[in-house]
């Protein structure tokens, strides 16, 4: 029999903004022990790598429910959560980057998204660029498995409307990093308000998964209802508006390093007064100086390597007192799962 869980006890060594590569760790599980009982499966705790199913169109997948049996992945998944497998050969452990900063700390060579700097390519391979089909960049987003990507519900578009392009860097230039996809279906939090931007979530599945490459990768998701500590510097990537006077998107990709802001000070008289929700987490500056800002809407807040929050709204940008608002996708996590198992 299989054993209930493999363990990938080794883990990418961890550096200031940054993560050691490794080289790739295939772990056999043999083809003539399957497990085909349900409620049996193999889970992987892949920690910080991402589980790569070799031959996986052999595998013979069974639908999004472990009840079929086989294969279950925790995190970092190249299918979608919950996935199944009735047989398999092999699993391919390939390690993920991730820009982690201690406590306190942000990095020292931010210049002039908002106050932000330009990223080395492709390191926030999470990140997609959401398009109009005439090629204009319009919103953000952040891979969450190979055939789903998660957004906010204002960035939402007509399917025959969108693009989405994984592996992008620069907006103006074709670097052969790039794969575009159509949406399949876009499913919005239905308890999303545009007038207070309550929930302000949604999921984009792809028509076809995204092929594994060194330039995209995937995001996993915070537990249900963990939240992202005050006073951690976490990380907001984008195309967005470089100039809180609006101006231009950025062609090529900007990330910024921005501390987390208590409910509380976020909620009071002085900056936004009752407006956030529990659905909510801010993040910035009570000086202002840097932020998200339009064209970066639907991108991720990552936080010790997983997605906490999605940009949503704030006041201006940048402005002092007025931090940016992100939907807490830790409140959703049961939401997005279920959603991604019934469509």
């Amino acid at each position: 029999m299989l054993p209930d869980v493999l363990r990938i006890p080794s883990q990418p060594e961890r550096h200031h903004g940054r993560t050691e590569p490794l080289e790739s760790q295939e772990h056999k599980v043999k083809k003539s022990q399957p497990r085909t009982s349900p409620g049996e499966y193999l889970t992987v705790l892949a920690g910080m790598w991402v589980a790569l199913v070799t031959k996986r169109e052999e595998l013979g997948c069974q639908g999004v429910s472990p009840r079929a049996g086989g294969l279950k992945f925790d995190s970092g998944s190249d299918v979608d959560p919950g996935s199944s497998f009735t047989s398999h050969e092999s699993i391919s452990m390939w390690p993920v980057y991730f820009d982690l900063y201690p406590d306190g700390e942000a990095p020292s060579n931010s210049q002039n998204i908002i106050g932000g700097y330009v990223v080395v390519p492709h390191l926030a391979r999470y990140l997609v660029s959401l398009k109009r089909k005439t090629g204009h960049h319009f919103c953000g987003g952040v891979l969450i498995s190979w055939s789903w990507v998660l957004t906010a519900a204002h960035c939402r578009a007509g399917n025959s409307q969108m693009l989405i392009v994984a592996g992008e860097y620069s907006l103006s230039a074709f670097e052969g990093t790039e794969q575009v996809f159509r949406p399949a279906r876009m499913v919005v939090h239905p308890d999303y308000n545009p007038t207070s931007k309550n929930a302000d979530l949604m999921l984009v599945k792809l028509r076809r998964p995204v092929a594994y490459s060194p330039f995209v990768s995937i995001v996993p998701l915070p537990a249900q209802g963990v939240t992202a500590r005050e006073g951690r510097f976490c990380q907001v990537s984008g195309w967005g508006y470089t100039s809180p006077f609006g101006g231009r998107t950025s062609d090529t990709l900007r990330s910024v390093h921005l501390p987390i802001i208590p409910t509380g000070k976020c909620n009071g008289s002085s900056s936004y007064a009752g407006h956030i929700t529990k659905n909510m987490i801010c993040a910035g500056f009570s000086t202002g100086g840097k932020d998200a800002c339009q064209g970066d809407s639907g991108g991720p807040l990552v936080c010790d390597g997983r997605v906490f929050g999605i940009v949503s709204w704030g006041h201006s940008c940048a402005s002092p007192k007025y931090p940016g608002v992100y939907t807490a996708v830790a409140n959703f996590q049961r939401w997005i799962y279920k959603a991604i198992l019934e469509n």
